[in-house]
Parts: structure tokens; C-alpha cells; sequence
């Protein structure tokens, strides 16, 4: 089975261009290439597309260590980090902080908008970081 970047680079190769734009993901395919298989697949692997495409956007050393992110499905600013990266309060004044490892995780499981906004208010209710979901939390 291959690995998402080895899937990334292969459709690289074969003309499949992939970027970011504020919150959603874009690609761009030359003819023929556009299948349902390849569009399943990034389907499938969104998060860790995404992943990957902010991990080579900061390769070079900017030093990102955290950042402020307006939220669309949220409808607030929340502040993204590194693992164990120190944010400082000036930057959290009132924000929710989710840690890469905790959104990987989470976002890895393709939930649905409503289903963030409520663990984005259980985690702002509660603190701490999303460790794990196994079970389905009713919306009433």
C-alpha cells in the first residue's frame, strides 16, 4: 500500500496539481486525468493531502511554530500549533488552540461541520486536547 506522499508525488508526475486556498483544498487535472478513482482517493485523503501540502508551504525554516486562522465553519479566529510548541497568551486571548497532532487525528475521521463546532465547543468549555473519539455524540 503506498504512502499519501508517494500517492501525491505519482499524480504530481502525471500532471495533477494541488493547493490550498483559505480553508479548501484545490486541484487542477489535465485531460483524462480526472477520474472518479483519483477523485475518491482525494476524497478519502483530504486531511492528509492537507497535511502535507502546510508541511512543504513551511519547510524552509519560517519558523512557524503557531498561527491565527479565521474559521469559516467555526465563524471565529482560532489559533493552530505545533506539537509542544509554547503559545503565548497574547495570541490566545479568548481563542480556542488545537495542536497538530490533535487535528490530524481528528480531522483524519471526516467530520462532519457540526460535529467540529461541537467538539470545538466542548473544547472550549473544557480546555485540554482532543485525545480520542470512538463513539458518536448525539446533537439534540
Amino acid at each position: 500500500m503506498s504512502t499519501t506522499l508517494e500517492v501525491l508525488q505519482k499524480a504530481e508526475a502525471r500532471g495533477i496539481r494541488f493547493w490550498i486556498e483559505g480553508e479548501i483544498l484545490k486541484a487542477e487535472f489535465p485531460d483524462g486525468e480526472k477520474t472518479d478513482r483519483v477523485q475518491n482517493w482525494i476524497r478519502d485523503n483530504k486531511a492528509e493531502i492537507l497535511a502535507h501540502l502546510l508541511a512543504e508551504r513551511y519547510k524552509d525554516g519560517l519558523g512557524l511554530k503557531w498561527a491565527i486562522v479565521n474559521s469559516r465553519v467555526l465563524g471565529e479566529e482560532i489559533v493552530i500549533a505545533k506539537d509542544g510548541a509554547v503559545v503565548p497568551p497574547t495570541a490566545t486571548q479568548g481563542r480556542v488552540v488545537y495542536f497538530e497532532g490533535e487535528l490530524r487525528g481528528f480531522m483524519a475521521d471526516k467530520p462532519t461541520q457540526e460535529h467540529i463546532r461541537l467538539v470545538h465547543e466542548a473544547k472550549r468549555t473544557f480546555g485540554g486536547t482532543i485525545e480520542s473519539e470512538g463513539y458518536e455524540i448525539p446533537v439534540y
